[in-house]
């Protein structure tokens, strides 16, 4: 299968191609995503619901996000 190469939180990541957004958190957290935590994919924020469905391209560049509390 051809790989490509992705970005997650500042670090390269080679993921298969047609990955989708949940298998490369998956793959790069080892142990799925901590509730709370919200993904931005090329600094547009995803919905939790459309994780699945989103395929990632080469060069894509997500940041997960813990949320802050400000004031």
């Amino acid at each position: 299968m051809t790989t490509m190469t992705i970005r997650i939180n500042g670090e390269d990541v080679t993921v298969n191609n047609r990955c989708s957004l949940i298998q490369a958190l998956e793959f790069w957290t080892k142990t799925g995503i901590k509730k709370g935590y919200v993904i931005a994919l090329n600094q547009n924020f995803i919905a939790r619901s459309q994780y699945e469905s989103t395929v990632l391209k080469a060069n894509d560049n997500i940041e997960m996000l813990a949320p802050m509390a400000g004031g």
